[in-house]
């Protein structure tokens, strides 16, 4: 076998940013296992969980400016990687303007909004920001109102978290 070779395979080296790949260590048999290094964006795809969703309001009446929408315990340890808010009726005349917090202490350094006239955060022009990913098991999220539509106020709030458990 020639240097620079392994099993007869032409080994080239590529630049490994830190904690771009994991080693993980597969079972083929009893006693045996084969290690590899697989890539942290399929490790974290395959640890995925479905997203913890809820509704901040209920369905029918105007958001307000409010300090407590909902109190939801987190059912596990889990890290979050997206926030997303959804309406059922757009809020006109200004954004809708929200915040998530963990134990009273926001987890976002850019508030999530939804633009005037829109259901979605996804097209805000200002994305939320996840400054505190880390969400523990049993703590309390709370959802707080800052700013609603100035002409229609919107209804029918609904909060995703994507992310993983830990």
């Amino acid at each position: 076998m020639a240097e620079g070779e392994i099993n007869e395979y032409l080994v080239t080296a590529t630049e490994v940013k830190a904690l771009s790949f994991v080693d993980v260590d597969q079972y083929i048999s009893a006693g045996v296992y084969q290690s590899q290094r697989v890539p942290t964006s399929v490790l974290l795809k395959e640890l995925s969980t479905a997203p913890i969703q809820f509704y901040a309001s209920d369905l029918s009446t105007d958001l307000t400016v409010s300090t407590l929408l909902v109190e939801i315990p987190l059912p596990y340890d889990f890290v979050a990687t997206e926030v997303r808010a959804n309406v059922l009726e757009a809020p006109t005349g200004a954004k809708l303007i929200c915040n998530i917090k963990k134990d009273g202490f926001s987890i976002l350094s850019t508030l999530l909004s939804i633009d005037d006239g829109e259901k979605t955060s996804l097209t805000a022009s200002v994305p939320a920001v996840i400054n505190f990913p880390t969400l523990e098991n049993d703590k309390i999220l709370t959802v707080e109102v800052t700013q609603v539509g100035s002409t229609i106020a919107g209804k029918g709030l609904f909060i995703t978290i994507n992310g993983y458990k830990l």
